[in-house]
């Protein structure tokens, strides 16, 4: 039986898999934006069919120039939906109108073999670039603390990778963690440590305010 051919519409190689659920599945050095759009919809259903025409429309279209990769996360409580769009070039625009141009200010793995159960990404609106510069300053000392798998250990059993992002408009702070599973990510916003680090973040002057939500993995792509 003959191998089933690509849509008529390809130009190019279908765009793989990548392996493992992780959020950034290219080099941090070859990326120059991410466009990053979240969205909700009704119910657990609408955010699988959602899901699954967002993976159809990556597989069956040629991608823009500059375009390196694509992910979808769905959110843990059935009605939110994230994409990632990793691109080597400024020239690239998403189509969605609510899709945000970021810059990939920080990414560490602190266990770059072990695979991702959980995303969390927090969301923090700045009153602008200067609050924006200070709080990335913060974040940035502060995941840097997470830097040591060993004492990653200690302070946060169970996360994985950490990556910072920061809106070209200078207004937003995306902050994404991967966590090995729900109890740890629960275990580690009852420690003392996240206490701490949520009241130095809440004393900067330029935090308007933080909101989070929590994610798992849907499909990751990459272009050949």
């Amino acid at each position: 039986m003959p191998a089933p051919s690509d849509p008529p519409d390809r130009t190019e190689p279908a765009p793989a898999e990548a392996p493992g659920p992780f959020l950034i599945p290219v080099p941090r050095s070859q990326v120059s934006t991410v466009w990053v759009r979240e969205w909700t919809v009704d119910t657990q259903h609408d955010q699988q069919t959602a899901a699954a025409d967002t993976k159809a429309g990556w597989q069956n279209e040629d991608w823009p120039a500059g375009v390196l990769s694509r992910t979808c996360l769905l959110g843990t409580d059935g009605d939110a939906l994230l994409t990632f769009t990793q691109c080597s070039t400024d020239e690239f625009t998403d189509a969605a109108e609510d899709a945000v141009p970021y810059r990939l200010s920080l990414t560490t793995a602190l266990h770059p073999d072990r695979a991702t159960g959980l995303f969390v990404v927090v969301t923090t609106d700045v009153t602008g670039p200067q609050g924006q510069r200070d709080l990335l300053d913060l974040r940035y000392e502060q995941v840097l603390g997470y830097a040591d798998a060993e004492t990653a250990d200690v302070r946060a059993p169970g996360l994985l990778r950490m990556h910072l992002l920061s809106s070209v408009d200078g207004t937003t702070l995306v902050s994404c963690a991967e966590w090995v599973d729900l109890p740890a990510h629960e275990a580690f916003l009852r420690s003392v440590g996240h206490q701490q680090e949520m009241a130095a973040i809440r004393g900067l002057a330029g935090v308007r305010a933080a909101r989070f939500r929590r994610y798992r993995h849907h499909a990751s792509l990459v272009r050949q």
